[in-house]
């Protein structure tokens, strides 16, 4: 087990054609979270970003890292992530 933080960029456009940054991607992002079982600690977002191109910052509850990197792989297969999720354990 281990608490996790997630890096998240999103930006492409997806098939259905949402505006590169929607309120609807990280609500998406957030329920990719919570069907694989894990609690959000906390979300922080960048202020001011250009809207083609915004980062978060999510932490997670303590997970097993096989769940985690199974919900990361399922956010990675979004058409709006710009860059792959950064996964970085916190002890």
């Amino acid at each position: 087990m281990f608490d996790a933080a997630l890096s998240v960029s999103p930006g492409r456009v997806p098939k259905s054609r949402i505006p590169p940054f929607a309120p609807h991607n990280t609500a998406w992002v957030a329920d990719v979270i919570a069907r694989h079982d894990v609690n959000i600690d906390s979300l922080e977002q960048e202020p001011h970003m250009p809207k083609d191109r915004v980062s978060f910052v999510i932490t997670v509850e303590a997970v097993s890292e096989p769940t985690i990197r199974a919900a990361v792989d399922a956010i990675n297969g979004f058409e709006f992530m710009v860059e792959p999720v950064l996964l970085l354990r916190v002890e």
